[in-house]
């Protein structure tokens, strides 16, 4: 897969994000209907994971030249006890992420908590199947699997590696995930590097996001209100001090 095909192919996700922004703010009976068929956050879940899937849907059936879906994406065989080390690495790198999150709140607001009441209106089986197990495949099929390897086949690691992650973290679209969306990118990026298969970028996908949706289900459920006090309660630098290691 050449470059140009893969950046087209990102250019028409964009496309079609703006696309669907623009013609459910001006068809509302499409909007409508969504609403009515589906939960509002779980309309935006689907619709989300369906723009990255049909440009790469147009890939495999008119834009391989080919290839081989595995070499495209990587979907290549892992050694169990590989995936058992990325499982250790992903928990090593969640303190990263944390200090990231944290510094970006400084700035702006959480994105998670911000949506979470819609969030946890979603079943919470539903709620971790979007979260946790469809959007880190869709995400790792085209960042580290179509953008990463054809960058890769005709650039170096490096080249590969940040520019599939900076668009990673442009994706997100907002200044809370983005930082690090952009540094588990590139971890995410030398994952799939040193193991030669995407299913290890996903397996970490799948773990901090996994992670993160459980935790806000399981403190929900324990304690209601929680993520409401969370809300009102800004970073500042005090309490971003009093988080790091003495």
């Amino acid at each position: 897969m050449t470059i140009k095909k893969a950046n087209l192919a990102f250019l028409f996700v964009v496309l079609l994000n703006i696309g669907l922004v623009l013609l459910l703010s001006f068809v509302p009976t499409i909007s409508g209907y969504l609403t009515s068929s589906f939960d509002g956050m779980e309309a935006n879940f689907l619709l989300s994971e369906a723009i990255i899937l049909i440009p790469l849907l147009f890939v495999i059936l008119f834009g391989r030249g080919g290839e081989k879906v595995s070499d495209i994406f990587g979907f290549h065989k892992v050694k169990i006890t590989t995936l058992l080390l990325v499982v250790v690495y992903t928990f090593l790198l969640m303190p990263m992420t944390t200090l990231l999150n944290s510094i970006s709140m400084l700035f702006v607001d959480n994105a998670i908590l911000e949506n979470s009441d819609e969030m946890l209106a979603i079943p919470g089986y539903r709620l971790f199947f979007y979260v946790a197990i469809l959007a880190p495949f869709c995400e790792e099929s085209l960042f580290r699997g179509l953008l990463y390897h054809s960058y890769r086949k005709s650039r170096n690691l490096v080249f590969a590696g940040l520019c599939s992650a900076l668009l990673f973290g442009l994706y997100h679209m907002n200044f809370n995930q983005a930082p690090y969306a952009f540094a588990l990118g590139v971890m995410m990026a030398l994952l799939v590097e040193a193991t030669g298969s995407i299913w290890s970028s996903f397996l970490m996908h799948f773990l901090i996001n996994g992670f993160s949706v459980g935790t806000m289900i399981t403190e929900n459920m324990q304690t209601p209100g929680i993520l409401e006090q969370a809300k009102e309660e800004a970073m500042t630098p005090e309490t971003l001090v009093a988080m790091l290691p003495s």
